[in-house]
């Protein structure tokens, strides 16, 4: 059976998950459902559909959003 590779290839190191999220940003977790709702980007497991986020793209969403 052949596994299908991830079309992208981020490290480990760069998937967050939420609370990793608001540990790092200091940060409610009310907060971030906010952030969610006004567009912060993430996406969610396949198999456990957990929310996953890429510290790349918080970075660059916060930094449009100041």
């Amino acid at each position: 059976m052949a596994i299908k590779a991830n079309k992208n290839n981020y490290r480990l190191t760069d998937i967050l998950y939420s609370a990793d999220v608001c540990s790092k940003l200091r940060i409610a977790p009310k907060t971030l459902q906010r952030w969610e709702k006004k567009g912060l980007p993430f996406t969610r497991s396949q198999h456990t559909n957990l929310k996953m986020y890429l510290e790349s793209e918080i970075i660059e969403w916060l930094s449009q959003k100041k």
